[in-house]
């Protein structure tokens, strides 16, 4: 089933699991040093012993990026962190460029987008950065994964050509690459609610349309299954258009999106006014008690708008995986069948993507970021059917 499982037609003997770094900042080396030292050693000690390796997801942003590839005592303290606490390298987040723990993110998230150079350049340095220090992690990985951004926001004018040369471009330098180092590093785009593809069935059209079987050995999809609720799309068509287009998942980020059974209801109100202050975009899908379409670009708008008893909103906003009901309408979307279906269809990486966790009001998590994590992390466990101690 070439078209769903993650590696250039190889199969994967075990599951990898990982959880994103993006939860820490990643714009300069000591910031992630810190991580993998701080509070990723607290939650590492608090998991274990465990029968899957939680590895860590590295996250860099573009300055840390560049600053790796100079090298000097910063990159050399990464990785030793890496060494030392990462359990395991196998994948990286390169959607946001930079500034991603900053005041306001919202659109900016999605820049520069795949028709600029900077984010080409960007994107191998990040490459080259996870394949150096996956090589240094406690267990060498050569399968490697690397998520990126639908090629851009939705609305904003995008020049596709460019986008696709800058696409090609990449997947001829993992080629390369992987012929001189012996790594194959996979280029995950993942569609996101308002982005240029907000469904993974359409960019996987999209791929197989521009690219070349040949080139898609590089080129695949990141499914991220918050956003996949949001936008309604079933893992049963994303799987089947995978399957069909021979486009591959690279990854699958464990997530879980809020929804809220009835958008008039003054405490549910009240709650998401608090969480609309916090700096990400949280794009609202759903539909009226009279059953037409809802759509809007942020929660704010959303909040704005006039409703009716009974409206229901699905937001992209990642909220920890093992809460069901959070009380006043609003409860977490389901996740663990898209798991099941994705472990099928022989998906084996797994990565936990609640980058939230920082800016959630409690209401919305259970103590701290560490704590928060490890519930998830069992969460995860149950989910795939592996046995906890």
């Amino acid at each position: 089933m070439s078209g769903a499982a993650f590696t250039h037609g190889e199969p994967q003997p075990t599951l990898r699991l990982a959880i994103c770094g993006n939860v820490f900042p990643g714009d300069d080396l000591d910031s992630v040093t810190q991580a993998l030292a701080g509070p990723w050693q607290r939650f590492q000690q608090s998991i274990a012993p465990q029968p899957s390796a939680a590895c860590f997801g590295l996250y860099l942003g573009h300055q840390a990026a560049s600053a790796w590839l100079h090298g000097g005592p910063q990159a050399e303290a990464l990785a030793s962190a890496v060494a030392n606490h990462s359990q395991g390298l196998w994948t990286g987040n390169a959607f946001p460029y930079g500034g991603f723990h900053g005041a306001e993110v919202k659109r900016k998230a999605f820049s520069p987008s795949w028709d600029q150079p900077e984010r080409l350049a960007y994107t191998l340095e990040a490459a080259e950065a996870l394949s150096h220090l996956a090589k240094n992690a406690p267990s060498p990985q050569t399968r490697l994964s690397l998520s990126t951004c639908p090629l851009g926001y939705g609305e904003d004018p995008l020049d596709e050509d460019q986008a696709i040369a800058h696409l090609r471009a990449f997947s001829h330098w993992a080629e390369q690459h992987e012929a001189e180092c012996g790594t194959a590093i996979t280029l995950a785009l993942e569609p996101e609610p308002d982005g240029r593809f907000e469904r993974v069935e359409v960019l996987a059209n999209w791929l197989a349309s521009a690219f070349s079987l040949e080139e898609r050995r590089y080129l695949g999809i990141c499914w991220d299954i918050c956003h996949a609720e949001v936008v309604g799309e079933s893992a049963e068509e994303l799987l089947g258009a995978c399957r069909r287009l021979d486009v591959r998942i690279a990854k699958v980020q464990v997530s879980a999106a809020l929804q809220v059974a009835n958008a008039a209801h003054p405490a549910a109100r009240e709650r998401l006014a608090i969480l609309a202050q916090d700096p990400y975009l949280h794009q609202v899908r759903g539909h009226s008690s009279d059953g037409q379409r809802l759509a809007f670009p942020d929660l704010g708008p959303a909040l704005e708008a006039p409703v009716s008893h009974g409206d229901q909103w699905r937001i992209h906003c990642h909220v920890p995986i093992h809460f069901g009901d959070l009380g006043d309408g609003l409860k977490g979307t389901a996740w663990s069948p898209s798991i099941a279906a994705a472990r099928a269809s022989g998906i084996r990486d797994y990565e936990l993507e609640t980058y939230t966790l920082p800016v959630l009001p409690q209401s919305l998590r259970a103590g701290g970021v560490v704590e928060t994590m490890v519930e998830e992390w069992h969460a995860l466990q149950s989910a795939l059917g592996l046995t906890g101690p």
